[in-house]
């Protein structure tokens, strides 16, 4: 039900980004805040733990130097008492030399003890593990309970002639622990050694030599080991017996076995970002509730209130007809544009209301004379009906007479389609003629060649016949001659003269022949000349019937033009008849659905009539209804 106010909408939607800010805000400060705290704590520490480290190997090394520096002097100079405890107070350690015979001469040894060579309780140094261990190379042995000074403490050794130098630092000399390793943020320093027990531990000595386990049961050997090897990369978290958290990190000190530890508390190191995530909170809470303050007054002012005006507007218009009323706003956002708009709207509905008020008159006026105008379509129909009926039987008339010219039409087309057969026969057999013509003309022309060719030889026969008659005359001569010189021969030519006689007959025969051939000739040249001539008239008939024929042929082409001209109307009158006869049909149907639809008009303009009565009433209802509007005075 909240969710139905328009303020609830626009708080939660406006709240929800302020929201989603504010979240982001503290997801930072806990999330990357505090890891980049980590880190920043990382990497002091770790700087811190390299600085320890090199602090202590420097304080080593120091320790192992003063050792290298004594070990120079003159054994007779070195185990002088006077020496030995200036050594120490200057150096701050217990110095000694034990001697392979068992002696041994301390810095801490009382007169007599020093002139003994020994302690007041039998001490045997060549028992000790740092005796038989000693070389001529300076080494640092494991921290060690010293009874004789009652306290822990570091060993130097090394090997000179026939004994051994040592210099014993006492661990709580050591100025690394209350000067150079006060840490910050509540840091407490871890040294332990090479068997993993307690050197330094912040400021508490008691557990001094004892084992890490003691410290804290987390504190095993695996784990250190796993601290040294994780410190190069993270810190390394573990929860002590009491339940605290701690980070540890650690480094090794080179040579020696040793470690060096920070432990640091959680809490502690996060005190102070928990300080600035409250400090934020509380700045957030303020501008959160300023802005929850602004919003409120801002949404209620111009947004709620305004369109609370509007929606009591739009309830009075709803609900009480009331017009009369406007709706104010001084803003010029989208929420004033709205309320000068419903003005507008309401202005417009006003002049609607009116309006139709004035339309209403109106339609009841108009509603009367469209009745009138019903009353004289009656009228029109009932003589559209008479029109209608008359024209029907004119179509049906029209219809008779269209039918008997397709009838006549299609007699016409059988005729015209017979003549055109003939025709078209006819124009074949004028064509068959006409080659026939053209055939015999050709054979004409052919005729005409051998006969003037055979003119020509019957010319060259007469020819070759001179030429015969001419050899023939002179063979008649050559013979006569011959029968001369037969005769003059007497005897001896009388064979000669035989064979002269026969030349001469043959001659004769010859010259007979010749004339019957030439007689024969002009006989054949005659008739030659006779049928060239008849040819040649045969021909010129021919060519004339060619003529006729083709005329005649082209006479026929143009009448079956004629014909199928004919034939393609009489077609378009069958054609036009019957798309006449189906107009006449579709004329009729018009016709029929005419008289229907003037039927049906009566019918509408009866039920246009009942439905006017309606309308009058209907009319008047919404005048009625219209009345209850209250409008404003100058439109009203």
């Amino acid at each position: 039900m909240i969710l139905r106010s328009l303020k609830a909408k626009i708080f939660i939607l406006t709240f929800t980004p302020l929201l989603l800010f504010f979240l982001a805000i503290i997801i930072n400060t806990h999330v990357f805040q505090k890891q980049q705290t980590v880190e920043d704590t990382y990497a002091f520490f770790r700087s811190v733990v390299g600085n320890y480290t090199s602090s202590v190997e420097k304080w080593q090394s120091g320790r192992a130097n003063m050792i290298q520096n004594i070990a120079r002097i003159s054994k007779a100079e070195l185990i002088t008492q006077n020496f030995l405890q200036a050594t120490s107070d200057a150096y701050k350690a217990d110095v000694y030399f034990a001697q392979d015979d068992g002696k041994i001469y301390a810095s801490d040894q009382s007169d007599e003890e020093f002139a003994q060579g020994t302690y007041e309780d039998p001490y045997d140094p060549r028992e000790e593990p740092w005796f038989k261990n000693a070389n001529d190379k300076v080494f640092m042995d494991d921290l060690d309970f010293d009874e004789t000074v009652d306290d822990w403490v570091v060993s130097w050794i090394i090997r000179k002639e026939d004994g051994v130098l040592g210099l014993d630092v006492h661990i709580g000399d050591m100025d690394l622990a209350d000067k150079n390793l006060k840490l910050p943020s509540s840091g407490k320093l871890l040294l332990v050694d090479s068997h993993d027990n307690v050197i330094i531990w912040h400021d508490n000595n008691k557990l001094r030599g004892k084992p890490t386990t003691e410290l804290d049961p987390s504190l095993t050997g695996d784990f250190l080991a796993r601290i040294i090897k994780d410190t190069p990369t993270k810190l390394t978290e573990f929860t002590s017996a009491a339940g605290n958290s701690i980070w540890i990190l650690g480094a090794p000190v080179n040579g020696t076995g040793w470690k060096l530890y920070i432990c640091l508390d959680q809490d502690t190191v996060l005190a102070s970002l928990h300080r600035s995530i409250n400090a934020t909170y509380a700045v957030l809470i303020f501008v959160l509730l300023a802005v929850f303050l602004a919003v409120t007054f801002f949404i209620s002012r111009y947004i709620t209130d305004p369109l609370s005006r509007v929606t009591r507007l739009i309830s009075s218009m709803s609900c009480d007809h009331d017009f009369t009323g406007r709706a104010s706003c001084e803003t010029h956002d989208e929420i004033g544009d709205m309320t000068l708009n419903l003005n507008e709207f309401m202005d417009e509905q006003c002049r609607i209301v009116s309006s139709v008020k004035q339309i209403g008159d109106s339609i009841l006026e108009n509603v009367d004379s469209c009745n009138k105008v019903v009353n004289s379509v009656e009228q029109e129909l009932k003589g559209q009906e008479d029109i209608t009926a008359n024209f029907a039987r004119s179509i049906d008339e029209m219809n008779v007479a269209t039918n008997d010219i397709s009838t006549n039409s299609e007699e016409v087309a059988r005729k015209v389609s017979s003549v055109h057969s003939l025709s078209s026969n006819s124009v074949d057999l004028a064509n068959n003629a006409k080659e026939s013509v053209n055939v015999l003309m050709n054979d004409l022309d052919s005729s005409s060649d051998a006969v003037r060719h055979m003119n020509e030889l019957t010319s060259s026969v007469v020819s070759v016949v001179g030429t015969i008659r001419d050899i023939a005359d002179q063979t008649n001569l050559l013979a006569l001659n011959a029968s001369i010189e037969a005769a003059r021969a007497g005897e001896h030519g009388r064979g000669f003269a035989v064979v002269a006689d026969e030349v001469r007959a043959l001659s004769s025969r010859t010259k007979e022949s010749i004339v019957e051939i030439e007689n024969t000739t002009k006989d054949f040249k005659a008739g030659t000349v006779s049928v060239a001539d008849m040819i040649r008239k045969s021909t010129d008939s021919c060519q004339i019937t060619l003529e006729q024929v083709g005329s005649i042929v082209d006479k026929l082409n143009e009448i079956n033009g004629h014909i199928a001209d004919v034939n393609e109307m009489t077609d378009y009158i069958a054609n036009s008849t019957s798309v006449q006869k189906q107009n006449f049909a579709l004329a009729e149907d018009c016709m029929s659905q005419m008289k229907d639809s003037a039927a049906k008009i009566a019918t509408d303009m009866e039920q246009c009539t009942t439905s006017y009565g309606e309308l009058l009433k209907d009319a008047d209802e919404m005048k009625a209804s219209f009345e209850i509007f209250r409008l404003p005075e100058q439109q009203a």
